[in-house]
């Protein structure tokens, strides 16, 4: 049996040494899925303060070497310690996080918050303190249930070794203390979700919507530790490793895993909403990778090649020290992602009904986009 950080890389399988087309072709190649995202009525330019960031990005692409990178899937990472990211000029850099969305007004979606959190999650409070202090809450109110449902998960440890056990694994440990944060921030947006092996609906979708599943063998799909739903469609992905020393080469593996099932994942959601509606600009879904104790936060849409943005981080306490002021600021940030997925929705229920003639424009469309080949075929059935 593989190692299980050597299980995961086999994704890449197939990447480490691709044969790389001839750059003007792939990019024409490439052409064709730029002109049915702007049928899908998608953004394909990217400019910001003067400057063509769409043409920079390519030129980028056209100078990164042959490997197994996001930016070969079209993917403009903008993330911490991206490449493509790190390689801008100055002005270029800050024209780039200019798409960065601004963070919601939360208390407009919870009014009571801060004084909620200013009565449980005292910066000076070890974890039995804001534990006590939650108790002492009305549960009536739904950020003091939200608050007192992690620390109680978080109690498990706390109250009986005062300290998280180093050997935690990966699924207790996404979901007893990163997943309490996120799905609680997630149940206040009014944001279904479920999480532990969740099979990815557009990494499907991209692996078996073209085979003929009477003579070929259906490919495996992938799996998320966490998915967010709306309307019944995956929205937001969750890739998760262990708290305590996880193995370096589990965070590439899995945030690339991540980002280019973003990629898979927001074509099935425009696909999804044509069959009713006219796509609404700028659609877009969400994700996050937790490697150790920290956790990062992306939006993907699409501006004339995939966009990954990361609009947000935590870091879990893993200790009883500070452990209010940490804990404050994991729930702040977890607030300020799941009001960014509402606002998504919101774009969503918006959208206009189609007519029968745009849904089949849309169709037609939809069967342009290029799909990624990666992954080795299935070998056909005997």
């Amino acid at each position: 049996m593989l190692h299980p950080v050597e299980a995961e890389e086999s994704l890449l399988k197939g990447l480490a040494s691709p044969k790389r087309e001839d750059l003007a072709e792939e990019l024409a190649k490439f052409k064709e899925t730029v002109d049915a995202f702007g049928c899908l009525n998608q953004s394909t330019t990217w400019e910001a303060n003067g400057i063509d960031l769409l043409e920079t990005f390519n030129s980028f692409i056209a100078n990164r070497p042959s490997g197994p990178f996001i930016e070969h899937e079209y993917v403009a990472d903008l993330s911490e310690g991206s490449p493509f990211l790190d390689s801008l000029s100055t002005a270029a850099f800050s024209a780039a996080l200019s798409c960065q969305p601004s963070p919601p007004a939360l208390m407009s979606h919870w009014p009571t918050l801060m004084d909620v959190l200013d009565r449980t999650l005292v910066p000076e409070y070890g974890f039995d303190e804001a534990y006590l202090a939650s108790k002492k809450e009305p549960m009536l109110d739904p950020i003091a249930e939200y608050i007192h449902s992690i620390l109680y998960s978080y109690g498990t440890y706390f109250q009986v070794d005062k300290s998280i056990p180093h050997s935690l694994n990966e699924r207790e440990a996404f979901a007893d203390i990163t997943w309490p944060i996120i799905r609680g921030a997630f149940r206040l947006a009014g944001i279904a979700s479920r999480y532990l092996e969740v099979p990815i609906q557009g990494v499907d979708e991209r692996k078996n919507a073209h085979r003929n599943l009477i003579t070929e063998s259906k490919a495996h799909t992938h799996f998320a530790d966490g998915v967010g739903l709306l309307d019944g469609g995956q929205a937001y992905l969750a890739e998760a490793s262990v708290l305590f020393n996880p193995d370096p080469r589990k965070r590439h593996v899995d945030e690339y895993k991540l980002k280019r099932a973003l990629r898979d994942t927001l074509i099935s959601q425009i696909k999804r909403a044509t069959e009713e509606s006219v796509p609404p600009r700028d659609m877009a879904v969400f994700g996050s990778t937790s490697f150790a104790d920290k956790t990062k936060y992306y939006r993907l849409d699409f501006c004339g090649s995939f966009r990954l943005i990361q609009v947000g981080s935590m870091t879990v306490p893993i200790a009883t020290a500070n452990f209010g002021a940490r804990l404050r600021r994991c729930l702040v940030s977890a607030l300020e992602f799941a009001a960014l997925i509402l606002e998504e929705k919101k774009l969503r229920d918006g959208a206009q009904d189609a007519t029968m003639k745009e849904r089949h424009e849309f169709a037609r469309a939809c069967t342009k986009i290029a799909r990624t080949t990666a992954s080795p075929a299935a070998k056909a059935k005997k």
